[in-house]
């Protein structure tokens, strides 16, 4: 008899990690008990191998797109979904250009939602939120570094965190501040507020 898929949730909204893993053990997934941060995330996808990881993107410890390198490093078998209760075009077109295997919002339909990460797990690649990436989007790195600078973090303690040079934190902050269109860390985290990019 086959195994039930093992699925992991990561949720630090505990009635939204519990609705997904309804839906899911009504479709016959062996759920884990669900995460509330990104790092116990990490640590439980590195213990058991679960064969999808289900990740909320605004999470403590680390974000969805921290988590999904994170895993993908230590269980490379793991397929990766991100939720997002946003659907501002410019954290959409973000979280689609780091690569997870499916992209969905959290107001989908639940069964819409359980069916696309069956896809998942079947080896499709799901973008369910009716856009594409487009051109100006910031990369994992910059969007690290974009929520180091939000903290309130200087350059070279951004460096020191991140484990890379100062003038690669300088180079990412000019690069961030360009494909956003702002000329100022106020009007950057702003602008990064409205389009999603930062948690309010």
């Amino acid at each position: 008899m086959k195994a039930s898929p093992k699925v992991l949730i990561a949720d630090d909204h505990a009635l939204s990690a519990a609705g997904l893993q309804r839906a899911l053990d009504s479709r016959g997934f062996d759920v884990l008990p669900p995460c509330l941060s990104g790092i116990e995330a990490i640590a439980l996808a590195n213990a058991e191998k679960p064969d999808l990881a289900v990740l909320d993107y605004h999470m403590p410890g680390a974000s969805g797109v921290e988590a999904l390198f994170e895993i993908r490093r230590w269980s490379p078998g793991t397929r990766v979904a991100i939720l997002t209760g946003q659907a501002a075009p410019g954290l959409l077109a973000t979280l689609e250009a780091a690569g997870p295997d499916g992209l969905f919002l959290k107001s989908s339909d639940p069964d819409a939602l359980v069916d696309g990460l069956q896809k998942v797990l079947a080896g499709e690649t799901v973008v369910a939120t009716g856009r594409s990436a487009e051109v100006g989007t910031l990369s994992p790195r910059e969007l690290q570094v974009l929520r180091c600078i939000a903290d309130g973090h200087s350059n070279p303690a951004i460096a020191e965190h991140l484990s890379i040079s100062v003038k690669t934190v300088e180079s990412h902050r000019a690069s961030i501040m360009r494909k956003l269109g702002v000329n100022s860390i106020a009007r950057l985290l702003v602008h990064a507020i409205r389009q999603g990019l930062l948690p309010t």
